[in-house]
This record gives C-alpha cells, structure tokens and sequence, in this order.
C-alpha cells in the first residue's frame, strides 16, 4: 500500500495514520499540467529519511488529472499526498477573486493544511535535486527559517544552466511563520 490519500480527503478515505505529524511538509499549488510528473517525483526521491507530507491543491486544470491520478498510484511508503480540489479556481487569472495568479490562495490554503512543523514550496513547473529537503533540514537546525539557491535550466534540455537564490516562502523573497512553523 503506497502513502496516498484519494481524492477528496474524507473522514471515510483518511488512514488514521495521516494525523501523526510528518518530518517535513511540500505544498504545491497545480494547474495540472504535464511537468507535475517531474515535480513529484523529484518529491518521491528525497534522500531523507523521515516521512514527507505533499499536499497539492487544483487551482484550475490545463490538461487532465490522468496525470495526477497515476501518481497517486506509484506514491511511495514514506510520503503521503494530499489533494484538495475545491472544483474552482481562487486564482483571478483563471476567474476566481484573489490576484495572485499562481495558484490564487491555495499556497496559503495549504500552507496551514500540511502536517509537518517544516513546510517547503515546490511549483508544478518545478523540480529538486534529491538533496534538497534534507540540505534545508540540516540549514534550518536551530534556526526559524532558512533558503536555498536553486538552478535555473535550459527550457529545451532540462539541464541546469544558472543558479540563483531562491528566498523563503510564497513569493520567494519573504521570511514567512505560521502558527509557529518553520517555512523552509
């Protein structure tokens, strides 16, 4: 059995295990397109050894969720997903109310909804190298925040071209707590 919840979250599909905290949390806002499978499975492959919690929210849907559906399937044991679909868009770019246009409030949203003290942002268009979660969580050591660089990648490629700093939480430049969490 892999770590998956089905769609939606309910008290009937939820194990009863999802309520023990994880060791780190990933939000990510979707809009389902294709590049979800890398950003994903860039998730699966974290080198760390604790329990990941990936809670992905459906802003709107470009393509199908057939994607997102097969993932669920190859979930491995030491994280568990997430999905909240509220079946509309927040995001005013896709005809919701709120300005952001990357994924309207559903960062936010997630954000309180993960169940770990450390919570990371991954975007669907986005991909980590498998160090990424347990470099964060060995620089966020007695601290309350922490960053990382990340590597800008040839679109054609795929291969890493530059690198840059990436800052800390939903617009990448701001130091964000919540409810006492680390954001990292």
């Amino acid at each position: 059995m892999n770590g998956a919840q089905t769609e939606p979250a309910s008290s009937e599909s939820r194990s009863p295990s999802i309520q023990t905290p994880r060791d780190v949390g990933v939000v990510m806002p979707t809009i389902c397109r294709s590049t979800i499978v890398r950003a994903v499975e860039s998730v699966f492959r974290q080198d760390i050894s604790g329990k990941i919690h990936l809670v992905i929210g459906v802003d709107a849907v470009e393509r199908d969720r057939s994607a997102l559906r097969q993932l669920l399937q190859s979930c491995p044991d030491h994280v568990t997903i997430t999905v909240l679909d509220p079946g509309y868009s927040t995001s005013r770019r896709h005809g919701g109310l709120h300005p952001a246009s990357d994924g309207g409030v559903l960062r936010t949203i997630l954000s309180y909804l993960v169940n770990a003290p450390l919570v990371a942002y991954l975007d669907d268009d986005n991909w980590w190298a498998p160090d990424h979660l347990s470099s964060l969580m060995s620089a966020i050591q007695g601290r309350g925040w922490a960053f990382s660089y990340r590597w800008f990648a040839d679109p054609g490629t795929g291969e890493p071209s530059l690198r840059g700093p990436v800052g800390i939480g939903r617009a990448g430049s701001r130091r964000v707590r919540i409810k006492g969490r680390r954001i990292c």
